[in-house]
């Protein structure tokens, strides 16, 4: 049995402040503007430029010491933490979260690309689907932004709840593989949803983490159908074996 995941890094750098003295930006300013009043030309053009660029790497350098930190790597910590609570996971039936290096081969996959802003009743019935083949779900990003943590861990909770009813983090929730993957909708060319791909050898990577994805999708199949139809559609197209053992499951046989 496939090990469901929710693997989801959450870079919140805009809530992540670095301390600078106002008084020394303001002495450190006052400075530069003298200097550029006593130039002319290329001269001061340079000297511009130059600043530029200083304030650039002292920008990284904060956020690489942030990222670095022991603080933020606590709050990654606690945002994993709150996504199974939300979710209903326990660590038992939970892989371990995909670092930022870490890349998993999880085999041949039929792809679904979805999007939140999909009826509900229908992202369901296709995690419902994708559940019978062992396939995957992919979201191009978060509800309202990266920062919106909460909408999102909810509205998955409600996606993978078997009981659609049911609202506590306790419900029974379907053995899916969801990924949020803006990189694999460019690396495919999808630029509309409800689409599916069959995807040989397919890897998991990190939240927008570079790196290899494979061959891009001969094949992409779009429209309001269930998962056996879109499926049908590449099946019909490749003959691929594993394809068809895919509708097999789908139709019951």
């Amino acid at each position: 049995m496939d090990i469901r995941f929710f693997s989801i890094i959450l870079f919140s750098l805009s809530s992540l402040t670095v301390n600078v003295s106002a008084q020394d930006v303001t002495k450190q300013l006052k400075q530069k503007i003298h200097q550029l009043n006593k130039l002319e030309g290329s001269e001061q053009e340079q000297l511009v430029s130059s600043t530029l660029t200083d304030a650039k790497n002292y920008d990284l350098d904060n956020i690489n010491k942030v990222l670095n930190s022991k603080k933020y790597k606590e709050r990654l910590n606690l945002h994993r933490s709150n996504a199974k609570m939300l979710l209903g996971l326990s660590q038992s039936e939970h892989s371990t979260p995909t670092s930022a290096t870490e890349t998993n081969s999880i085999g041949d996959r039929l792809v679904l690309f979805v999007s939140s802003s999909m009826p509900i009743h229908v992202l369901r019935n296709y995690a419902r689907d994708i559940e019978k083949v062992k396939g995957v779900m992919i979201f191009r990003g978060t509800i309202n932004g990266i920062d919106s943590f909460l909408p999102t861990a909810k509205f998955m909770h409600q996606v993978m709840s078997i009981d659609g009813d049911c609202k506590t983090p306790r419900c029974k929730k379907r053995n899916v593989n969801i990924s949020i993957d803006p990189q694999r909708f460019e690396h495919h060319g999808i630029n509309r949803v409800p689409a599916l791909i069959f995807e040989k050898d397919m890897k998991i990577q990190a939240y927008c983490k570079e790196g290899d994805k494979g061959p891009r999708a001969q094949i992409k199949v779009y429209g309001d159908a269930s998962l056996a139809g879109l499926a049908n559609v590449i099946y019909q197209r490749t003959k691929e074996p594993e394809i068809k053992a895919f509708l097999d499951l789908l139709r019951g046989i």
